[in-house]
């Protein structure tokens, strides 16, 4: 902990602190290219968990597979681009990040971040 002035803070990393507004949540079941647009700019942040491989997030150069089972995550601002190359089933989060700290973050997260799946599985002991 440090000291300024008469407070004391806690330095935790270099996110900012932040409060999420969840604008939906959902899961979508799809048929090949049922999801495809072609370009478009992110209005709020997304998550995009996909239950079997086929998800493509972004376009061109910037374009990013999505697993199954990991989590692609979309900041505001950056490509809205999507595809399905095969059935899926789509669990998805839309929120938005509100005040400064969501134009930091997003500056922190300028493309498409892909969350292994293997984050999240058990580790054997």
């Amino acid at each position: 902990m440090r000291k300024k002035g008469n407070s004391t803070s806690t330095k935790t990393g270099s996110l900012p602190h932040f409060s999420a507004r969840i604008l939906s949540v959902g899961e979508i079941a799809l048929a090949p290219h049922q999801w495809e647009v072609p370009k478009s700019t992110s209005l709020f942040w997304s998550i995009y968990i996909p239950n079997r491989d086929g998800l493509v997030l972004g376009h061109g150069k910037g374009a990013a597979e999505i697993p199954a089972g990991s989590i692609g995550l979309v900041a505001y601002g950056s490509s809205a681009a999507r595809d399905n190359t095969a059935d899926i089933n789509a669990t998805f989060l839309h929120f938005d990040v509100g005040g400064y700290a969501g134009i930091v973050l997003g500056r922190q997260l300028s493309k498409i971040a892909v969350i292994p799946a293997k984050k999240f599985q058990p580790q054997a002991a």
